[in-house]
């Protein structure tokens, strides 16, 4: 053979050799990850995100309209008996939160939360909706009674 030329490897050969084995079943992917955590893997030229190569390969083809639900809740992970397909609703009612990256939110646990971040109560009469957001009426108050004296303090004229 030509110096610089070899034979391509099969992707699952490659694609075993970038997983280690974890006692609590997952395969963390120990290659490429990108910013939401989640592996990435070459085959023929194409990138792939490393969990739907490993459920592709191992159980199947992702049916339509689904995405891949990690049930341990691993990002890293490219367990197939760690991943099921479910739809985009499932996946986010079964979520944390959007604790895997922080600018996603969840309606579901989100909806379930009954004190703002200050501790006061989520109820009828505390409760202020706008652009379909829940937001607390005493910490709104606060805020805006924070933003008029900021305004006087720097000589600006009351509205």
């Amino acid at each position: 053979m030509p110096s610089g030329v070899y034979e391509r490897r099969p992707a699952i050969e490659r694609f075993l050799e970038k997983i280690e084995r974890q006692d609590s079943g997952c395969w963390f992917w120990t290659a490429a990850i990108q910013n939401m955590g989640y592996g990435l893997f070459n085959v023929g030229g194409r990138k792939f995100l490393a969990h739907r190569f490993a459920y592709e390969y191992f159980k199947g083809t992702i049916p339509d309209g689904c995405e891949l639900d990690h049930l341990c809740r691993n990002t890293n992970c490219v367990s197939p008996n760690h991943l099921e397909a479910v739809t985009h609703a499932e996946n986010n009612r079964r979520g944390n939160g959007g604790g895997f990256h922080p600018t996603l939110t969840n309606a579901v646990s989100n909806k379930s939360k009954t004190h703002c971040p200050h501790g006061h109560p989520y109820n009828k009469e505390n409760t202020y909706y706008w652009n379909n957001q829940r937001q607390c009426r005493i910490c709104r108050k606060e805020h805006r009674q924070q933003l008029r004296q900021r305004r006087i303090n720097n000589g600006y004229p009351q509205i």
